[in-house]
């Protein structure tokens, strides 16, 4: 099963957020992963096997200015992916959480993913490196 449910909408600071988007994206982000693992999951566990693959975003490691549902979001998912693979150890299901950068993240956001990938601290705002970062791909086996 792979779940990839997101929507980021507007890139307000965090203190101006419409609490209408944030329910909308917390909905459509975490809570339908949330849904379809609860509805598919349990046939798995029954037939002991299977593959949870949730997408969630480098934002959920990194979080960028103007992102901060969207990134709270994408951590919730990273987090709630590494709490079910330890519900469910000691059976044949593997869960797997896929990281990928946008194609045009925010500029500040490229040299937090450049980071991740290369486990350095570059400095931010280095467009000529984001071709890199464009194809990193973090996943959580």
């Amino acid at each position: 099963m792979v779940n990839n449910a997101g929507v980021a909408l507007g890139t307000p600071p965090a203190h101006e957020n419409p609490i209408a988007d944030v329910e909308t994206m917390l909905r459509t982000n975490v809570s339908s992963v949330m849904a379809f693992v609860s509805t598919f999951a349990p046939g798995m566990v029954e037939r002991n096997e299977g593959h949870i693959v949730n997408i969630s975003s480098i934002a959920g490691h990194e979080a960028y200015p103007g992102g901060s549902v969207y990134c709270a979001t994408k951590h919730a998912i990273d987090a709630y992916t590494t709490s079910m693979r330890h519900d469910l150890v000691g059976t044949n299901i593997r869960v797997t959480a896929i990281s990928p950068v946008s194609p045009s993240p925010p500029p500040s956001f490229g040299a937090c993913a450049i980071a991740h990938a290369r486990t350095c601290s570059p400095p931010r705002h280095q467009p000529e490196r984001m071709k890199w970062a464009d194809s990193f791909l973090s996943l959580s086996l």
